[in-house]
């Protein structure tokens, strides 16, 4: 499903004003309101003026069943009146508004789209405050859903369960609500990148960009393959072979992302368009899985192909490297050691510890040389990422470089030393580490880290 949220335009404050004064009559004669002064104070200041937000920045759902059903909550959960008052309320609510804002130029009726807005920021690791902030939905509603869709998904890996779940009593969900959970679940497994356009469209929304998910990304993966090259004028004349022929809407997007830091102008050559790393790492996940792809496949098949992928990457925008190297690392091929091998003493710091990270992931001999090149490296938090991935390797040659490293002279790297010896398993780092507990003049962060270490080393001996 594609959809396109409706960011809040700018409404005139005589609109406002009217809507105020009509949503006031409302309450306190047609529905017979509060009476008290304390009363009208809160409805004036408080219950007003949110559900006003609420409707401004919904217009475009004000003739949407599911944000009727939204607002109801609002009424109840926010502002305690009772379900049955709140329903009717809401209807008349939406009925002055529409008679006030009109009919939104783009209306949306589907019963889905709310639900996908709340779901779909979720997904993306956006917090309920954020979400009520954005959308002006009440907490209860998100938090509802949240809890409902969670437990669909457990749901539908029980294979005792019937797979009509809207006859599921606990799972309490509408039909329309049924379906769209499993419309939604499915796309990840149905769309490529699915999380990542998931991820375009909130930041479409946030920003109020006039294009669509595909258009965003494309933008920002032209700009990778062209970065410090051109002005914002040779791009959007390069964007023509794209298939993306609005000028004057990829121009505005330009320079919305220009202005909230997903594009710079400030990189290597002054005046030409870069990705920020806000932008890169939203390309990176359209970028990332198709360089990955292509690498291995070269990695395995041509000799020279290590090097002639270091050459190619290392001028590359390092974010998108970094997600690069994360995918290979998935591959758990040993063969990407060769392309990390090469890269290792010419990648800048950022695709290092990626690299280095990578390594802790990946088993046998080559990894644990280069984990332990990393802890002979000059910068320390160098050395403290290749602790932390040989907490991961768990490679028994590198137990002496872990011992070395207990007498590193930066803090961050004895605790993490320690800590890794502790999860490599070898009871007889103990001798080292008792030293440690009797240092008085060493860090307690690393006396910790050596207690613990020592208390997971007698659990695998006795064991």
């Amino acid at each position: 499903m594609i959809i396109e949220v409706m960011p809040e335009k700018k409404y005139p404050n005589e609109l406002k004003i009217k809507l105020q004064q009509e949503l006031e009559k409302l309450f306190t004669e047609d529905w017979g309101g509060p009476r008290s002064e304390l009363a009208l104070v809160y409805l004036r200041e408080k219950v007003i003026p949110k559900l006003i937000s609420c409707l401004v920045i919904n217009h475009h759902y004000l003739e949407n069943k599911t944000f009727m059903e939204i607002l109801s909550n609002k009424l109840n959960t926010e502002f305690a009146y009772p379900p049955a008052f709140a329903d009717g309320l809401s209807k008349d609510i939406v009925k002055i508004a529409l008679k006030i804002l009109g009919r939104h130029e783009k209306p949306d009726n589907h019963p889905w789209h709310p639900w996908e807005v709340i779901l779909r920021m979720l997904t993306i690791g956006k917090s309920i405050s954020k979400i009520i902030e954005k959308t002006g939905f009440p907490e209860s509603y998100i938090k509802i859903l949240r809890k409902k869709y969670v437990m669909y998904l457990n749901l539908i890996d029980r294979e005792d369960v019937n797979k009509r779940f809207y006859d599921i009593p606990e799972l309490s969900c509408s039909r329309q609500l049924v379906m769209f959970m499993q419309d939604f679940r499915n796309r990840f497994r149905l769309h490529k990148n699915y999380y990542v356009r998931l991820q375009a469209e909130e930041v479409i929304f946030e920003l109020e960009l006039p294009v669509n998910a595909d258009k965003l990304l494309t933008i920002l993966e032209c700009i990778y393959y062209y970065e410090g090259l051109m002005t914002a004028e040779e791009l959007l004349q390069v964007l023509k072979g794209y298939s993306i022929n609005n000028s004057r809407y990829n121009g505005i997007t330009i320079i919305i992302l220009l202005q909230n830091n997903y594009l710079t102008t400030s990189g290597k050559v002054p005046g030409k368009i870069s990705l920020s790393p806000k932008g890169a790492k939203l390309a990176a996940g359209v970028l990332a899985p198709r360089l990955a792809e292509e690498i291995m496949q070269k990695l395995k098949t041509a000799d020279n192909a290590a090097h002639h992928f270091c050459e190619k990457l290392l001028d590359r925008n390092p974010k998108v490297v970094e997600e690069v190297i994360r995918e290979l690392a998935n591959y758990k091929d040993s063969i990407v050691l060769n392309l990390f091998d090469v890269m290792f003493g010419r990648a800048s710091k950022q695709v290092l510890l990626a690299i280095i990270s990578a390594c802790g992931e990946l088993e046998g001999d080559k990894p644990a040389a280069l984990l332990a090149r990393a802890l002979r490296h000059r910068d320390s938090m160098v050395r403290v990422k290749a602790c932390q991935a040989i907490a991961d390797n768990k490679h028994k040659s590198l137990y002496f470089p872990l011992v070395n490293a207990l007498n590193d002279s930066v803090q961050l790297v004895r605790e993490n030393a320690a800590g890794a010896l502790g999860r490599l398993g070898i009871p007889a780092a103990v001798k080292y580490l008792k030293p440690i507990l009797n240092n008085p003049e060493e860090h307690p962060s690393v006396r910790q880290a050596a207690r613990e270490a020592i208390a997971e080393l007698k659990f695998v001996r006795n064991n």
